[in-house]
């Protein structure tokens, strides 16, 4: 039985054990009674569907619930929290440290690398008296392999597997006001990066240099590492979607699709620019007066009470009054909050767009895109701009975290 208690007491004489949770913990990401909370409503989740505990494998879930955080989540991961007992941790034996340094969790099961994790969970089940029982399972989890889930099934007989996929994200949706706190913080490294990048986009500069501008002001700021690497795409290649720095030089006359994410503590906060190198056509700042009036109305629309594809219709209708051929394809915007690579966006849980009547609530955050794409026709070749903003649903509207103008860049530097 490979079985290790975290010695949290070592750590802190401080430390009370709570029962149903484990250790009370001062030195974490969240305070206990953070957790505790999260905690109670997801057992009344669990309790509500008649089951006796929930296997979580999505690494943003398990940070949620518990604090725990590694990069090395391809190796199999779990958190399982029983109804009653005390949630517990399967993982393998290299990542304890983090449980015992960032979680309150009492006590996991570790498995060693020639090792098969799923007889481990199989023994963590029979120790903790789960074998036979109604469990929940993350069946939409990027981090549960189908093997992995077929090796369970086998494994771990007579107990009955129920899909609770987009249980805790349901939790996760509004953000409390500590939260909050973490994601303006957040935008604070976005801006900062978001300028020093800008500072970079000069003719005979490369894609990388505007990258690496992000990446100083954001982390010498006081930012954390992000779940994705900034989106920089220049000249024939900002048509590409999700395209990012190759090093290419920077030439007059062309468009710079610019977009990055601050983090802090895996809570992300991102936006988006473009940037012109050249004297701009007067259609392009009908373009620059479109995205920041759509953008603007957009935000200032985010209320409790209305729904996404409410949103996304306001956005689309500004859209729609350009003169030449453009549209928004992708949805406008999506949930935002913790998040782990590969991803720093929650748009599996919310996104803004036609036919999601997903109705806002207060402190929902969203990062909320106007965007044109533009076919070659008379006026370019194929064209996208875009302009976004992170932000929160308040009574008043949506509230910026990151706090940047709603323009294009315009630089006219040799012309």
């Amino acid at each position: 039985m490979n079985i290790r208690y975290t010695k949290v007491g070592d750590l802190n004489d401080q430390n009370l054990k709570i029962e149903g949770v484990g250790y009370s913990r001062q030195d974490i990401i969240f305070p206990m009674k953070e957790f505790e909370t999260r905690l109670k409503k997801v057992r009344e989740m669990i309790a509500a569907k008649g089951l006796d505990a929930a296997l979580i494998t999505t690494p943003e879930n398990i940070f949620y619930l518990s604090g725990y955080q590694t990069l090395g989540y391809w190796y199999f991961q779990a958190m399982i929290v029983p109804l009653k007992q005390e949630p517990f941790m399967v993982l393998r034996g290299l990542e304890q440290p983090n449980v015992d340094a960032r979680t309150y969790l009492s006590h996991s099961y570790v498995y060693s690398d020639n090792e098969e994790p799923i007889d481990v969970l199989r023994d963590s089940f029979k120790e903790e008296g789960l074998v036979g029982r109604k469990i929940g399972v993350e069946l939409h989890s990027y981090f549960l392999r189908n093997t992995e889930f077929t090796e369970v099934k086998q494994k771990i007989k007579e107990t009955e597997w129920i899909d609770v996929s987009g249980m805790v994200e349901e939790l996760r949706m509004v953000k409390s006001t500590l939260e909050i706190k973490k994601l303006k913080n957040a935008g604070i490294f976005t801006h900062m990066g978001m300028i020093e990048g800008l500072k970079e986009a000069h003719i005979g500069k490369t894609e990388n240099d505007i990258a690496a501008g992000f990446y100083h002001g954001a982390l010498d700021a006081g930012g954390h590492y992000m779940a994705m690497p900034p989106f920089v795409a220049s000249g024939p290649r900002s048509y590409l979607a999700h395209a990012t720095f190759m090093n290419r030089t920077l030439q007059p006359n062309e468009f710079i699709l610019f977009e990055g994410a601050g983090c802090f503590e895996r809570y992300h906060a991102p936006t988006m620019r473009t940037i012109y190198l050249g004297r701009p056509e007067p259609w392009y700042k009908e373009v620059e007066a479109i995205l920041a009036e759509a953008l603007r109305t957009t935000v200032k629309s985010m209320k409790p009470g209305v729904t996404a594809s409410d949103v996304d219709a306001v956005n689309q209708s500004v859209i729609q009054k350009n003169t030449f051929g453009g549209q928004q394809t992708s949805r406008s915007g999506y949930s935002v909050g913790t998040a782990f690579a590969p991803d720093w966006g929650e748009g599996h849980m919310i996104s803004l767009i036609k036919g999601n009547e997903t109705v806002l609530k207060e402190n929902m955050v969203f990062h909320v895109l106007s965007y044109i794409e533009i076919p070659e026709s008379k006026f370019a070749k194929e064209s996208r701009f875009g302009i976004s903003d992170t932000v929160f649903v308040t009574p008043e509207g949506g509230k910026s975290v990151v706090n940047l103008p709603y323009e294009i860049k315009f630089l006219e530097e040799g012309f």
